[in-house]
């Protein structure tokens, strides 16, 4: 490390040693000298703080010398808002100390990487909500069988939740099938359709009113909308394939502000797969209407990670892969779906489909299934209802970053002990023999009245000829070697 990057390292400040990788895993590795000969009752303990991505794995390594190899001791996930994190680890000194050193490492994984996941997607259920509510009720309870089973990780259900925008009636049976969603934790996401937002003319006031943002926007997934959940987005990772899925609702799609407000959010997050959610997309042909047309020129062709949009909205199904030019001259595919089962019997009979990605061949998976009848595929005609294709995921980003990092030797020496020492009161113990000029450490071992032990922080102070200054907390370089006395 160079003298900078010591620095960053050297104090609990917020200032960090940051290292991405899309390749490899990055890693921090440390070498510390302490004393060769430690006394056979002193404790030397770990220390590491810093964070890394949302729902990546820091592991806190050493190098075991007896067993040649490295040896995990502790391990966090990160947040969503990539909060600071700390590792703590006790080593022992006959496996982990050789001439005075110990090896350490912190390093950024990626659990299950390479493992399939799958996305649920649902649409135009209106007929469910206003004449077969038997539908809905048995999707609501098998969504949440499937979730909990572990076969999907996220569901998208791309509009006309019910078929008359203004009917109470048919929004509570929408709701209490998206309430066990709810309540059971399963990631999603909706967007109003036609059905959902026109009471003379574009009116989303009953939307608002069921699925406004005020439903979802304390969901760690939720990313933000516009006009109360008119447009919002989702964040999701999937073995550490960051996603966002982002939702366009009906009638203006392609204003200037909704265009504005997509870019924006796809270029904050444009190193996540992006999914692009809209209720009338792709028509029966395979072909795009004036509104979706200036959605891909204004939206999908300028952001490279877009590879990918759904939508209902038109009785049947059709499929396209569309390949755009890179900026860098090479292209990407994007995969367009229509898949709308509402003009078959009893309103669409459950139809839903699954998308399954396959990081390692970078392929999707499509299979239509519906759960009321136990059947795949609405249609006869082969690769219409279920099929594979191309979906080539971006590269995972993975980060360790270290605000602090230090090994700390509490000794057994004892200074002194102040017994019967009431809450809120000040222990002391009287310190003598200390040389002038010099830097002490020490630390606290408390003991309550039910024998709980409970150990603080390691502090210093340096004295002066006939004086010293004031304990106070060690946070004084990554390398330098703290002892208790």
């Amino acid at each position: 490390m160079s003298e900078a990057e010591q620095a960053k390292i050297a104090y609990s400040d917020g200032e960090y040693l940051v290292n991405d990788s899309t390749m490899g895993f990055p890693y921090h590795r440390f070498q510390v000298t302490v004393e060769e000969e430690l006394s056979a009752g002193d404790t030397v303990e770990l220390y590491w703080k810093g964070k890394t991505f949302p729902n990546r794995k820091v592991t806190l390594y050493a190098w075991d010398y007896a067993e040649e190899k490295w040896v995990a001791l502790n391990s966090a996930i990160g947040d969503a808002d990539e909060s600071d994190m700390v590792l703590t680890a006790e080593v022992d000194k006959e496996h982990f100390i050789k001439a005075g050193k110990i090896q350490a490492m912190v390093q950024d994984e990626v659990k299950n990487a390479n493992d399939p996941f799958t996305i649920l997607w649902a649409t135009d259920t209106q007929y469910y909500a206003e004449s077969y509510h038997y539908i809905w009720d048995g999707l609501g309870d098998w969504i949440v069988d499937e979730y909990n089973n572990g076969k999907f990780e996220y569901m998208i259900h791309s509009g006309d939740i019910v078929n008359v925008a203004n009917s109470d009636e048919q929004w509570m049976v929408a709701d209490r099938n998206l309430q066990k969603l709810d309540d059971a934790g399963v990631p999603y996401g909706v967007l109003a359709g036609n059905h959902d937002s026109i009471i003379d003319g574009i009116d989303y006031s009953y939307y608002h009113k069921w699925v406004g943002e005020h439903r979802y926007k304390d969901n760690p997934w939720y990313g933000g909308s516009m006009d109360n959940n008119r447009n919002h987005y989702d964040l999701m990772s999937f073995g550490g394939h960051d996603f966002i899925i982002l939702y366009l609702g009906f009638g203006l799609e392609d204003t200037p502000e909704s265009i504005a407000w997509a870019n924006e959010a796809l270029k904050k997050h444009s190193d996540r797969n992006a999914i692009l959610v809209m209720h009338a997309y792709l028509e029966y042909s395979a072909t795009l209407s004036n509104m979706s047309q200036n959605v891909f020129d204004q939206i999908i062709v300028p952001n490279e990670n877009v590879k990918m949009v759904v939508g209902g909205h038109y009785h049947g199904v059709a499929t396209r892969v569309t390949e755009i030019p890179n900026q860098d001259g090479s292209t990407r595919k994007v995969l367009e779906m229509l898949a709308d089962y509402q003009g078959g019997p009893n309103g669409g009979n459950g139809y839903v489909r699954y998308l399954t990605f396959n990081p390692v061949d970078e392929t999707v998976d499509v299979v239509t299934y519906s759960p009321i009848l136990d059947d795949y595929n609405f249609f006869d005609e082969e690769g219409v209802d279920s099929f594979t294709a191309d979906y080539q995921l971006i590269d995972i980003n993975k980060r360790v970053a270290t605000d602090y990092f230090s090994v700390n030797v509490y000794s057994d020496q004892l200074i002194g002990t102040d017994k019967g020492v009431s809450s809120g009161e000040k222990a002391a113990a009287k310190w003598t023999g200390l040389r002038p000029n010099e830097t002490y450490y020490w630390y606290m071992s408390i003991t309550d009245e039910y024998g709980a032990t409970r150990q603080s922080d390691i502090f210093r102070f340096t004295t002066v000829a006939g004086n010293s200054s004031t304990g106070k907390p060690d946070n004084s370089s990554n390398a330098e070697k703290t002892k208790g006395k």
